[in-house]
């Protein structure tokens, strides 16, 4: 017998109203509490970046003759710390860039609360990377020694050397799958199965080796705390915060918030779809709960899980017509008698 079960993940129309609620509350929450979690993000970061940095950055050997296992290790554990953002609770800057625009597309927020959520998460991040930079990696002499320290310089120093429309194409796409991480995530319903959506996006980000501003915040601090040669401040901001920092704004933005906006604001939630979309749902419903050959399991929060009476009402119904033959057949046995 076949055992289906109808919870596990929303659907592209629910997890875009779960970013539009979500979005809407971070728009207008206070900024105290904004603040303290946008520091929390760049801190969570900072320490997926201290994991890369030892494990990376300690693995010389694969580095020179396997350099795509490298990366991919790369991407496996910088997913840490987003992880911790959306399990946990804290704000990175790529995730704001996906919460506000659905909200704003749908006049739920207006543009100052997209600045301001912007702004403040990304001060905020820089001032987590700091900390994080300064406090748990320099003054804690976690990377003093090579080949750690050899990695984390020569690593940065690609970031600022790197060509600009490079880092802006490579910041967009970056931007994208990070958006797309995000999404993902609350598209889950459980905890292990928004990791696992956190976690293949990374995965890929990492080992296409693409750029995300607050990494960058953390590996470049990093870098100009032990005094790389060729690495200044001036080149930290305008030869690589800037074209990344855009190239996330138009990844995240355009690539997620707006492109799955328009693809299911037409239909919020399920009571909106059209009759045919609902007769058909309703149709396969009750051939489930007829054939021998299903059992359907209907969790306690099937009316969040479908965004429709109609389900609940399928069911009900089927729980009629049970008991209703049962008094029918409890009727023919006493005539019989």
């Amino acid at each position: 017998m076949t055992n289906l079960q109808l919870n596990g993940f929303y659907t592209g129309e629910e997890t875009l109203q779960e970013i539009i609620k979500i979005g809407t509350k971070k728009a207008t929450q206070k900024v105290p509490k904004h603040m303290l979690l946008g520091l929390i993000g760049g801190i969570y970061i900072g320490f997926s970046g201290i994991q890369v940095s030892i494990t990376v950055g300690g693995a010389e050997g694969i580095r020179n003759t396997n350099p795509g296992v490298a990366y991919l290790m790369f991407g496996a554990l910088f997913s840490l710390g987003f992880i911790f953002s959306v399990i946990c609770g804290g704000e990175i800057f790529t995730d704001g860039l996906v919460y506000m625009i659905p909200p704003f597309y749908g006049k739920h927020i207006k543009f100052r609360n997209i600045m301001s959520n912007w702004i403040i998460t990304f001060l905020m991040n820089l001032m987590g990377a700091f900390i994080s930079a300064w406090l748990l990696t320099y003054e804690s002499d976690l990377l003093n020694k090579d080949p750690f320290n050899e990695w984390i310089k020569d690593f940065a120093s690609e970031k600022v050397h790197e060509g600009w429309f490079i880092l802006l194409l490579r910041g967009v796409s970056g931007g994208y799958l990070a958006g797309l991480a995000f999404f993902l995530a609350h598209s889950a319903q459980d905890v292990m199965s928004k990791i696992m959506a956190i976690f293949f996006p990374i995965l890929v980000f990492g080992a296409l080796n693409l750029e995300h501003v607050t990494a960058s915040m953390y590996f470049i601090i990093t870098a100009l705390l032990y005094k790389a040669p060729g690495i200044t401040f001036f080149k930290f901001l305008w030869h690589n915060l800037l074209p990344v920092t855009i190239g996330n704004i138009l990844g995240a933005t355009i690539m997620v918030g707006s492109v799955y906006y328009y693809l299911y604001h037409r239909h919020p939630n399920y009571n909106d779809l059209d009759d045919d979309y609902n007769e058909k749902r309703e149709e396969e419903l009750n051939r489930m709960i007829i054939d021998e050959d299903y059992e359907l399991e209907v969790p306690t929060n099937v009316t969040r899980v479908f965004r429709t009476r109609k389900v609940t009402s399928v069911v009900k119904s089927s729980t009629q017509n049970e008991d209703n033959l049962e008094t029918e057949s409890s009727v023919i046995g006493e005539s019989s008698d």
